[in-house]
């Protein structure tokens, strides 16, 4: 993984982008190894899927981080 590219790609996210992508990796961060492996299973599943797949993930993806807040 370049990181270079990483970092590149986060400098164009927008204001609200650049907020999920950092609420996401915090959550990450502070997970269980089994959080983490299904945080990691979704994102894969959305950076592999169409529009409809990629909604419906990403509300499953809310919902987790939403459980984590809670607890």
């Amino acid at each position: 993984m370049n990181i270079e590219k990483l970092l590149l790609g986060f400098s164009k996210l927008s204001k609200a982008e650049i907020k999920q992508f950092t609420t996401g990796m915090n959550h990450y961060l502070i997970a269980s190894p089994s959080a983490r492996r299904e945080m990691k299973e979704m994102w894969a599943t959305i950076s592999n899927s169409s529009n409809e797949v990629e909604s419906d993930c990403r509300e499953k993806v809310i919902e987790h981080v939403e459980r984590i807040e809670v607890s």
